[in-house]
Protein backbone atom coordinates (compact mmCIF):
# COMPACT_ATOMS: atom_id res chain seq x y z
CA UNK A 1 0.00 0.00 0.00
CA UNK A 2 1.63 3.15 -1.29
CA UNK A 3 2.15 5.68 1.60
CA UNK A 4 -0.89 7.94 -0.13
CA UNK A 5 -2.94 5.76 1.60
CA UNK A 6 -1.58 4.71 4.48
CA UNK A 7 -1.32 8.29 5.41
CA UNK A 8 -5.83 8.34 5.14
CA UNK A 9 -5.65 4.95 7.70
CA UNK A 10 -3.22 5.40 10.24
CA UNK A 11 -0.73 7.91 11.88
CA UNK A 12 1.94 6.88 9.47
CA UNK A 13 4.49 9.50 10.18
CA UNK A 14 4.51 8.83 14.24
CA UNK A 15 4.90 5.29 13.01
CA UNK A 16 7.75 5.85 10.63
CA UNK A 17 9.50 7.75 13.22
CA UNK A 18 9.33 5.51 16.12
CA UNK A 19 10.24 2.23 13.74
CA UNK A 20 13.03 3.85 11.95
CA UNK A 21 14.32 5.12 15.06
CA UNK A 22 14.10 2.15 17.18
CA UNK A 23 15.61 0.02 13.84
CA UNK A 24 18.48 1.83 13.51
CA UNK A 25 19.25 2.56 17.39
CA UNK A 26 19.52 -1.52 17.55
CA UNK A 27 21.20 -1.96 14.01
CA UNK A 28 23.69 0.61 14.66
CA UNK A 29 24.50 0.65 18.22
CA UNK A 30 23.42 4.23 19.22
CA UNK A 31 20.09 6.47 19.71
CA UNK A 32 18.64 7.67 16.61
CA UNK A 33 16.09 10.54 16.16
CA UNK A 34 13.93 10.75 13.35
CA UNK A 35 11.09 13.25 12.26
CA UNK A 36 8.74 13.26 9.71
CA UNK A 37 6.82 16.42 8.32
CA UNK A 38 4.34 16.72 5.45
CA UNK A 39 4.79 19.88 2.13
CA UNK A 40 7.66 22.39 4.21
CA UNK A 41 11.04 21.89 5.02
CA UNK A 42 12.01 20.00 8.41
CA UNK A 43 13.70 22.35 11.33
CA UNK A 44 14.90 20.11 13.22
CA UNK A 45 14.88 20.35 17.52
CA UNK A 46 18.09 22.05 18.30
CA UNK A 47 19.03 19.28 20.69
CA UNK A 48 19.43 17.02 17.44
CA UNK A 49 22.14 18.30 15.55
CA UNK A 50 23.70 17.03 12.13
CA UNK A 51 20.10 16.35 10.91
CA UNK A 52 19.94 13.83 7.55
CA UNK A 53 17.37 14.87 4.96
CA UNK A 54 15.61 11.82 3.31
CA UNK A 55 12.98 13.16 0.82
CA UNK A 56 9.59 10.69 1.18
CA UNK A 57 7.57 10.64 -2.74
CA UNK A 58 3.98 9.50 -1.22
CA UNK A 59 2.50 8.41 -4.81
CA UNK A 60 5.32 6.12 -5.26
CA UNK A 61 6.29 4.63 -2.35
CA UNK A 62 9.94 5.76 -2.29
CA UNK A 63 12.36 7.57 0.65
CA UNK A 64 15.41 8.59 -0.10
CA UNK A 65 18.35 10.77 0.41
CA UNK A 66 19.30 13.25 -2.31
CA UNK A 67 22.53 11.72 -3.12
CA UNK A 68 21.12 8.34 -3.85
CA UNK A 69 22.14 6.31 -6.30
CA UNK A 70 20.30 5.41 -9.89
CA UNK A 71 20.00 1.94 -8.98
CA UNK A 72 18.43 2.74 -5.76
CA UNK A 73 15.08 3.19 -7.78
CA UNK A 74 15.16 0.16 -10.40
CA UNK A 75 12.54 -1.51 -7.98
CA UNK A 76 10.57 1.65 -7.79
CA UNK A 77 10.64 1.82 -11.66
CA UNK A 78 9.95 -1.84 -12.11
CA UNK A 79 6.82 -1.27 -10.24
CA UNK A 80 5.51 2.13 -11.25
CA UNK A 81 6.58 2.98 -14.51
CA UNK A 82 3.74 0.92 -16.34
CA UNK A 83 0.78 1.28 -15.27
CA UNK A 84 -1.72 -1.41 -15.52
CA UNK A 85 -4.45 0.60 -17.15
CA UNK A 86 -3.24 1.30 -20.49
CA UNK A 87 -4.50 5.58 -21.12
CA UNK A 88 -2.13 6.19 -17.65
CA UNK A 89 0.47 4.42 -19.27
CA UNK A 90 2.30 7.92 -20.86
CA UNK A 91 1.54 9.84 -18.10
CA UNK A 92 2.72 7.75 -15.79
CA UNK A 93 6.10 6.86 -17.41
CA UNK A 94 6.70 10.52 -17.63
CA UNK A 95 6.33 11.58 -14.01
CA UNK A 96 7.72 7.81 -12.79
CA UNK A 97 11.05 9.47 -15.06
CA UNK A 98 11.12 13.05 -13.29
CA UNK A 99 10.48 11.90 -9.99
CA UNK A 100 13.13 9.22 -9.62
CA UNK A 101 15.82 11.28 -11.79
CA UNK A 102 18.32 13.57 -10.61
CA UNK A 103 17.70 16.69 -9.95
CA UNK A 104 14.21 16.55 -10.23
CA UNK A 105 13.83 13.81 -7.51
CA UNK A 106 13.66 15.61 -4.37
CA UNK A 107 10.99 18.62 -5.82
CA UNK A 108 8.13 16.21 -6.46
CA UNK A 109 8.43 14.82 -3.10
CA UNK A 110 5.46 15.71 -0.62
CA UNK A 111 7.11 15.01 2.90
CA UNK A 112 10.51 15.05 4.60
CA UNK A 113 12.24 12.49 7.44
CA UNK A 114 15.26 14.40 9.51
CA UNK A 115 17.35 11.55 10.87
CA UNK A 116 20.50 11.92 13.47
CA UNK A 117 22.47 10.87 13.38
CA UNK A 118 23.36 10.56 9.58
CA UNK A 119 22.60 6.62 8.82
CA UNK A 120 25.92 5.68 7.23
CA UNK A 121 26.08 5.20 3.03
CA UNK A 122 22.26 6.37 3.08
CA UNK A 123 23.05 6.65 -0.85
CA UNK A 124 22.44 3.06 -1.35
CA UNK A 125 19.64 2.96 0.26
CA UNK A 126 15.61 3.59 -0.08
CA UNK A 127 13.33 3.27 2.38
CA UNK A 128 9.91 1.75 0.98
CA UNK A 129 6.62 1.52 3.30
CA UNK A 130 4.29 -1.12 3.59
CA UNK A 131 0.72 -2.46 5.26
CA UNK A 132 2.66 -3.49 8.60
CA UNK A 133 6.33 -3.45 7.84
CA UNK A 134 9.04 -0.76 6.50
CA UNK A 135 11.25 -2.18 4.00
CA UNK A 136 14.83 -0.81 4.11
CA UNK A 137 17.08 -1.88 0.48
CA UNK A 138 20.31 -1.68 0.53
CA UNK A 139 21.41 -2.32 -3.11
CA UNK A 140 25.17 -1.94 -2.76
CA UNK A 141 25.13 -4.49 0.20
CA UNK A 142 22.66 -7.34 -1.07
CA UNK A 143 20.35 -6.83 1.48
CA UNK A 144 16.87 -5.96 2.41
CA UNK A 145 15.55 -5.60 5.76
CA UNK A 146 11.35 -5.92 6.93
CA UNK A 147 11.09 -4.07 10.35
CA UNK A 148 7.63 -4.31 12.03
CA UNK A 149 5.93 -0.82 12.34
CA UNK A 150 5.97 0.34 15.79
CA UNK A 151 2.88 -0.15 17.54
CA UNK A 152 1.33 -3.30 15.05
CA UNK A 153 0.47 -6.85 16.06
CA UNK A 154 3.46 -9.33 15.81
CA UNK A 155 0.98 -12.31 14.32
CA UNK A 156 1.81 -11.03 10.82
CA UNK A 157 5.52 -10.69 11.17
CA UNK A 158 5.60 -14.33 12.58
CA UNK A 159 3.33 -16.11 9.70
CA UNK A 160 5.76 -14.08 7.66
CA UNK A 161 9.21 -15.80 9.39
CA UNK A 162 7.44 -19.20 9.48
CA UNK A 163 5.88 -18.96 6.18
CA UNK A 164 9.17 -17.95 4.08
CA UNK A 165 10.96 -20.43 6.34
CA UNK A 166 8.66 -23.85 5.16
CA UNK A 167 8.65 -22.53 1.64
CA UNK A 168 12.19 -22.26 1.14
CA UNK A 169 12.57 -26.34 2.58
CA UNK A 170 9.79 -27.04 0.45
CA UNK A 171 11.90 -25.96 -2.89
CA UNK A 172 9.60 -22.01 -3.25
CA UNK A 173 11.60 -19.19 -4.85
CA UNK A 174 11.51 -17.09 -2.17
CA UNK A 175 14.12 -14.62 -1.21
CA UNK A 176 16.40 -16.41 1.61
CA UNK A 177 16.14 -15.34 4.97
CA UNK A 178 19.56 -14.18 6.22
CA UNK A 179 19.20 -13.01 9.78
CA UNK A 180 16.01 -11.89 12.39
CA UNK A 181 16.21 -9.89 15.68
CA UNK A 182 16.26 -11.74 18.81
CA UNK A 183 12.20 -10.20 19.08
CA UNK A 184 11.31 -11.19 15.78
CA UNK A 185 10.63 -7.25 14.94
CA UNK A 186 12.78 -7.61 11.74
CA UNK A 187 14.75 -9.63 9.40
CA UNK A 188 17.44 -9.60 6.78
CA UNK A 189 17.41 -11.32 3.72
CA UNK A 190 18.57 -11.61 0.51
CA UNK A 191 17.96 -8.25 -2.10
CA UNK A 192 15.81 -9.28 -4.59
CA UNK A 193 14.74 -6.50 -7.67
CA UNK A 194 12.39 -7.75 -9.85
CA UNK A 195 8.96 -6.26 -11.64
CA UNK A 196 5.62 -8.00 -10.67
CA UNK A 197 4.08 -9.89 -13.42
CA UNK A 198 1.15 -7.35 -13.76
CA UNK A 199 3.31 -4.51 -15.03
CA UNK A 200 4.68 -6.55 -17.37
CA UNK A 201 4.01 -5.41 -21.16
CA UNK A 202 3.93 -9.06 -22.52
CA UNK A 203 0.45 -11.53 -21.35
CA UNK A 204 1.89 -14.35 -22.10
CA UNK A 205 4.95 -13.49 -20.31
CA UNK A 206 3.24 -13.02 -17.48
CA UNK A 207 0.71 -16.22 -17.52
CA UNK A 208 4.41 -17.93 -17.65
CA UNK A 209 5.80 -16.33 -14.40
CA UNK A 210 2.11 -17.27 -12.84
CA UNK A 211 2.51 -20.63 -14.21
CA UNK A 212 5.89 -21.23 -12.87
CA UNK A 213 5.26 -19.80 -9.50
CA UNK A 214 2.24 -21.66 -9.03
CA UNK A 215 4.35 -25.20 -9.61
CA UNK A 216 6.56 -23.60 -7.28
CA UNK A 217 4.11 -22.82 -4.75
CA UNK A 218 2.06 -26.25 -4.99
CA UNK A 219 5.54 -28.02 -3.48
CA UNK A 220 4.66 -26.32 -0.29
CA UNK A 221 1.04 -27.12 -0.23
CA UNK A 222 2.05 -30.82 -1.54
CA UNK A 223 4.13 -31.17 1.88
CA UNK A 224 1.78 -29.55 4.19
CA UNK A 225 -1.60 -30.85 2.88
CA UNK A 226 -3.83 -32.80 5.34
CA UNK A 227 -7.67 -33.70 5.78
CA UNK A 228 -10.04 -32.07 7.28
CA UNK A 229 -13.97 -33.39 7.76
CA UNK A 230 -15.84 -30.11 5.83
CA UNK A 231 -18.23 -29.58 8.64
CA UNK A 232 -15.46 -29.03 11.43
CA UNK A 233 -13.50 -26.45 9.54
CA UNK A 234 -16.24 -24.27 8.73
CA UNK A 235 -17.70 -24.58 11.98
CA UNK A 236 -13.94 -23.41 13.39
CA UNK A 237 -14.13 -20.51 11.16
CA UNK A 238 -17.55 -19.46 12.29
CA UNK A 239 -16.81 -18.50 15.71
CA UNK A 240 -13.24 -17.32 14.80
CA UNK A 241 -15.08 -14.24 12.45
CA UNK A 242 -17.44 -13.49 15.39
CA UNK A 243 -14.07 -12.53 17.63
CA UNK A 244 -12.82 -10.65 15.09
CA UNK A 245 -15.98 -8.85 14.17
CA UNK A 246 -17.13 -8.43 17.96
CA UNK A 247 -13.43 -6.87 18.66
CA UNK A 248 -12.88 -4.85 15.79
CA UNK A 249 -13.87 -0.80 17.06
CA UNK A 250 -13.88 0.09 13.69
CA UNK A 251 -16.67 -2.08 12.63
CA UNK A 252 -20.03 -0.47 13.24
CA UNK A 253 -23.02 -2.62 14.90
CA UNK A 254 -24.97 -2.67 11.42
CA UNK A 255 -21.42 -4.00 9.79
CA UNK A 256 -21.49 -6.82 12.72
CA UNK A 257 -24.49 -7.69 11.87
CA UNK A 258 -24.44 -8.39 8.05
CA UNK A 259 -21.23 -9.87 9.12
CA UNK A 260 -22.82 -12.59 11.27
CA UNK A 261 -25.79 -13.50 9.38
CA UNK A 262 -23.18 -13.21 5.90
CA UNK A 263 -21.03 -15.97 8.13
CA UNK A 264 -24.41 -18.06 8.62
CA UNK A 265 -25.17 -18.15 5.09
CA UNK A 266 -21.79 -19.16 4.01
CA UNK A 267 -21.36 -21.98 6.70
CA UNK A 268 -25.06 -22.48 5.58
CA UNK A 269 -23.97 -23.11 2.11
CA UNK A 270 -20.63 -25.32 2.63
CA UNK A 271 -22.36 -27.65 5.09
CA UNK A 272 -24.70 -28.76 1.52
CA UNK A 273 -21.48 -30.85 1.09
CA UNK A 274 -20.10 -33.62 3.35
CA UNK A 275 -17.00 -35.38 3.14
CA UNK A 276 -13.40 -34.08 3.96
CA UNK A 277 -11.13 -30.70 2.11
CA UNK A 278 -7.65 -30.40 1.85
CA UNK A 279 -5.96 -28.07 3.98
CA UNK A 280 -2.47 -26.77 3.53
CA UNK A 281 0.33 -23.83 4.33
CA UNK A 282 -1.13 -21.43 1.47
CA UNK A 283 0.75 -17.92 0.99
CA UNK A 284 -2.36 -16.11 1.66
CA UNK A 285 -1.76 -13.14 -1.22
CA UNK A 286 -1.28 -14.73 -4.31
CA UNK A 287 -1.85 -11.99 -6.32
CA UNK A 288 0.34 -10.47 -9.67
CA UNK A 289 2.01 -7.80 -7.59
CA UNK A 290 3.55 -10.35 -5.45
CA UNK A 291 5.13 -12.30 -7.82
CA UNK A 292 8.47 -10.73 -9.37
CA UNK A 293 10.46 -11.85 -12.52
CA UNK A 294 14.16 -11.02 -12.76
CA UNK A 295 16.84 -12.42 -15.06
CA UNK A 296 17.17 -14.75 -12.32
CA UNK A 297 13.70 -16.31 -12.94
CA UNK A 298 10.38 -15.97 -10.80
CA UNK A 299 10.63 -15.04 -6.92
CA UNK A 300 7.05 -14.99 -4.31
CA UNK A 301 7.27 -12.75 -1.84
CA UNK A 302 5.50 -10.96 0.89
CA UNK A 303 4.25 -13.80 3.21
CA UNK A 304 2.49 -12.38 5.72
CA UNK A 305 -0.82 -13.72 5.43
CA UNK A 306 0.00 -17.33 4.75
CA UNK A 307 -1.51 -20.16 7.27
CA UNK A 308 -3.72 -22.51 7.02
CA UNK A 309 -6.59 -22.69 4.64
CA UNK A 310 -8.02 -24.83 1.83
CA UNK A 311 -5.47 -25.80 -0.98
CA UNK A 312 -7.09 -24.36 -3.44
CA UNK A 313 -6.98 -20.66 -1.64
CA UNK A 314 -4.27 -19.34 -3.48
CA UNK A 315 -5.27 -20.44 -7.02
CA UNK A 316 -8.57 -18.75 -6.07
CA UNK A 317 -7.41 -15.38 -4.68
CA UNK A 318 -5.89 -15.64 -8.65
CA UNK A 319 -8.40 -16.49 -11.03
CA UNK A 320 -10.65 -14.47 -9.40
CA UNK A 321 -8.55 -10.97 -9.00
CA UNK A 322 -9.76 -11.24 -5.42
CA UNK A 323 -7.32 -8.35 -4.32
CA UNK A 324 -9.29 -5.97 -6.20
CA UNK A 325 -13.28 -6.87 -4.45
CA UNK A 326 -15.01 -4.42 -7.33
CA UNK A 327 -17.01 -7.05 -9.85
CA UNK A 328 -15.88 -9.73 -7.17
CA UNK A 329 -19.46 -11.28 -7.26
CA UNK A 330 -19.48 -11.74 -11.02
CA UNK A 331 -16.10 -13.10 -11.12
CA UNK A 332 -17.13 -15.96 -8.24
CA UNK A 333 -20.78 -16.51 -9.91
CA UNK A 334 -18.66 -16.89 -13.89
CA UNK A 335 -16.69 -19.17 -11.89
CA UNK A 336 -19.20 -21.50 -10.09
CA UNK A 337 -21.41 -21.27 -13.22
CA UNK A 338 -18.90 -21.76 -16.04
CA UNK A 339 -16.10 -23.13 -14.42
CA UNK A 340 -12.63 -21.96 -14.53
CA UNK A 341 -11.56 -19.22 -16.12
CA UNK A 342 -10.34 -19.15 -19.63
CA UNK A 343 -8.19 -16.25 -19.17
CA UNK A 344 -7.05 -17.05 -15.17
CA UNK A 345 -3.07 -16.78 -15.44
CA UNK A 346 -3.19 -20.45 -13.87
CA UNK A 347 -4.73 -23.71 -14.32
CA UNK A 348 -6.89 -25.62 -11.54
CA UNK A 349 -4.28 -28.71 -12.65
CA UNK A 350 -2.00 -29.53 -9.79
CA UNK A 351 -3.76 -27.86 -6.68
CA UNK A 352 -3.96 -30.50 -4.22
CA UNK A 353 -7.82 -31.06 -3.44
CA UNK A 354 -9.36 -28.40 -6.12
CA UNK A 355 -12.26 -30.09 -7.61
CA UNK A 356 -13.97 -27.15 -10.08
CA UNK A 357 -15.33 -29.97 -12.73
CA UNK A 358 -18.59 -30.01 -11.14
CA UNK A 359 -20.72 -26.70 -10.26
CA UNK A 360 -21.31 -28.77 -6.73
CA UNK A 361 -17.82 -28.59 -5.70
CA UNK A 362 -17.00 -24.93 -7.16
CA UNK A 363 -19.72 -23.94 -5.24
CA UNK A 364 -18.05 -25.39 -2.29
CA UNK A 365 -14.66 -24.13 -2.54
CA UNK A 366 -16.01 -20.60 -3.23
CA UNK A 367 -18.33 -20.57 -0.10
CA UNK A 368 -15.25 -21.74 2.14
CA UNK A 369 -13.23 -19.37 0.26
CA UNK A 370 -15.64 -16.14 0.84
CA UNK A 371 -15.42 -17.28 4.96
CA UNK A 372 -11.50 -17.42 4.14
CA UNK A 373 -11.18 -14.00 3.09
CA UNK A 374 -13.55 -12.88 5.17
CA UNK A 375 -11.66 -13.89 8.53
CA UNK A 376 -8.40 -12.45 6.74
CA UNK A 377 -10.07 -8.73 5.81
CA UNK A 378 -11.18 -8.79 9.64
CA UNK A 379 -7.82 -9.96 10.86
CA UNK A 380 -6.23 -7.30 8.56
CA UNK A 381 -7.87 -4.45 10.16
CA UNK A 382 -7.94 -5.60 13.70
CA UNK A 383 -4.79 -3.44 14.51
CA UNK A 384 -4.90 -0.83 17.29
CA UNK A 385 -3.20 2.18 15.38
CA UNK A 386 -5.57 2.29 12.69
CA UNK A 387 -8.26 4.75 12.06
CA UNK A 388 -9.97 3.95 9.28
CA UNK A 389 -10.56 0.36 7.53
CA UNK A 390 -8.31 -0.67 5.31
CA UNK A 391 -9.67 0.62 1.02
CA UNK A 392 -11.86 -2.25 -0.26
CA UNK A 393 -13.37 -4.06 3.11
CA UNK A 394 -16.75 -2.39 2.48
CA UNK A 395 -16.49 -3.52 -0.81
CA UNK A 396 -15.56 -7.15 -0.07
CA UNK A 397 -18.49 -7.42 2.03
CA UNK A 398 -20.88 -5.85 -0.25
CA UNK A 399 -19.53 -8.42 -3.16
CA UNK A 400 -19.97 -11.20 -0.91
CA UNK A 401 -23.33 -10.17 0.06
CA UNK A 402 -24.15 -9.89 -3.43
CA UNK A 403 -22.91 -13.24 -4.42
CA UNK A 404 -25.22 -14.89 -1.99
CA UNK A 405 -28.57 -13.42 -3.56
CA UNK A 406 -26.98 -13.76 -7.35
CA UNK A 407 -26.40 -18.35 -6.51
CA UNK A 408 -28.48 -20.63 -6.13
CA UNK A 409 -29.06 -24.26 -6.96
Amino acid sequence: MRISLLLQREPFGQIVEQTLARFWSERHGQPYYVEWRMAAPITPDRSVPAAQTWFANIYLNAIFTADAQPAVFDPVRREFSRSTTWWKRPAQQIYTALALGQPSARWLTQARLAVSPPVPDAGNLLIVAGNRKIRLLDRRAGLAFGVQKTGFRPEFMAHELAGRLQARAAGVRTPALLAQSGRGAWYCEQYISGTPINRLANRAAARAAATQAASNLQRLLQATAVERDIGDYVDGLQPLIGKLAAASPLLTTVQREAIEAMTSALVARARQRSGQITLALTHGDFQPANILVNEDGIWLIDWEFSGQRQAGYDALTLALNARFPHGLADRMQALARDGWPDDALVSPVGWPGLAVDQHADRRLHLAIYALEELALHLAENDEPLLTHLNPGFDAFLAEVARWLEMDHE
